[in-house]
């Protein structure tokens, strides 16, 4: 997909159905106060920057941070229409922020740390610009996330023989956090956890077609999906074994968490 098409940003919106319940658990762990100055990490076309601007109000300052500058335009946009004045973008690299030292009362990052290239030098700089005593907040998927299906997509590929593609997909699904992984990814970068959050929700398909046609898979795993099977032409080739396979009703768990942490004041 072109990320600079449009359209794409525009329906971009769609997505919130996917992110909505892991921003619902980071709104509800803010320390709301007036006066706030917050950033938001990985902010996308701004689900949650536009949302914590309406919520707190414009004394509050708002900051969202993106490398997608269509998607930084489609914030601003919204920023006009609902008049959110106090919310301010930045096309920037997280592990790289044009900001001072100490800026920050909150830094959140919704579903964000799975896309980050080198998540403890954006953790560091999570750091270096919050205030002490600032909290940092971060939602994200664990692994077991589509277990059900990553199950029947090895089933698939070992039917065909494809054992170079069964270990790209191991290494593909081990790159998600756990518990203990995201707890020392921020402890590293000096940060105390001070509570974390599980929930599970459920995405409900009728079929494979359906799942592997719905536009948050084709936007967000579709991708991954191809390279573990070494491709594009080769993942179209595998598909129609992989969707018998997969049946339906189709049901995927997912498992969400939220690490709400803090940089201490001395």
């Amino acid at each position: 997909m072109d990320l600079h098409d449009q359209d794409l940003v525009a329906f971009f919106d769609e997505a919130p159905l996917w992110s909505a319940p892991f921003g619902a658990m980071a709104l509800a762990a803010i320390d709301m106060r007036p006066g706030l100055t917050v950033l938001d990490i990985g902010a996308g076309t701004g689900f949650l920057s536009v949302e914590l601007a309406q919520r707190m109000g414009v004394k509050s300052r708002i900051h969202a941070l993106d490398l997608w500058p269509a998607a930084l335009d489609r914030v601003r946009g919204k920023a006009r229409y609902f008049g959110l004045p106090h919310l301010t973008c930045h096309e920037a690299d997280a592990a790289s922020m044009p900001f001072p030292d100490a800026c920050f009362d909150v830094l959140v990052s919704n579903v964000g740390i799975n896309n980050f290239s080198d998540p403890p030098t954006v953790a560091a700089e999570c750091r270096r610009v919050a205030k002490p005593g600032a909290q940092l907040i971060l939602t994200t998927n664990l692994i077991g996330h589509m277990q059900e299906f990553y199950d029947v997509y090895d089933q698939t590929l070992a039917e065909r023989g494809m054992n170079a593609a069964r270990e790209r997909l191991r290494t593909h699904v081990a790159h998600r956090g756990t518990r203990a992984s995201v707890t020392a990814l921020i402890e590293d970068a000096g940060f105390v956890v001070e509570s974390w959050k599980d929930a599970t929700k459920t995405l409900r398909y009728v079929d494979g077609d359906a799942l592997l046609g719905q536009f948050l898979i084709r936007f967000g795993f579709l991708p991954a999906w191809r390279e573990v099977a070494g491709g594009e032409p080769a993942f179209d080739e595998l598909r129609p074994a992989l969707v018998k396979n997969l049946g339906g009703p189709i049901e995927l768990t997912i498992p969400m968490a939220c690490a709400v942490a803090r940089k201490p004041t001395a």
